[in-house]
């Protein structure tokens, strides 16, 4: 294999990581606008609604709120544990060059 190969896959290895990774805090960010949204959405319309749900439709509308707060919540680890490994590699990539 020679030399001009071996820079053109690693160029194309490199383009195609940095589009993954670009694609991954898309999808990370887009998660967690819209449960933020939806979240706020549904407690506003609760807030402003005078009548009160049934036992079992209650029960499911705190699951739900529950469930879009971990989805917020693990959209927000998702970016910090990306922030975390971008230090990671820059630090590693540092002790290499």
């Amino acid at each position: 294999m020679s030399d001009a190969t071996s820079d053109r896959r690693e160029e194309r290895y490199i383009r195609w990581q940095k589009l993954a990774i670009e694609q991954l805090g898309i999808v990370i960010n887009l998660f967690l606008t819209f449960a933020g949204a939806i979240l706020a959405f549904a407690v506003k319309t609760m807030m402003e609604s005078n009548e009160v749900l049934p036992a079992p439709a209650s029960e499911e509308f705190h699951c739900s709120l529950i469930a879009l707060g971990l989805s917020i919540g693990f959209a927000l680890l998702g970016n910090v544990t990306r922030a975390f490994d971008f230090r990671y590699t820059r630090k590693a990539i540092r002790v290499l060059v």
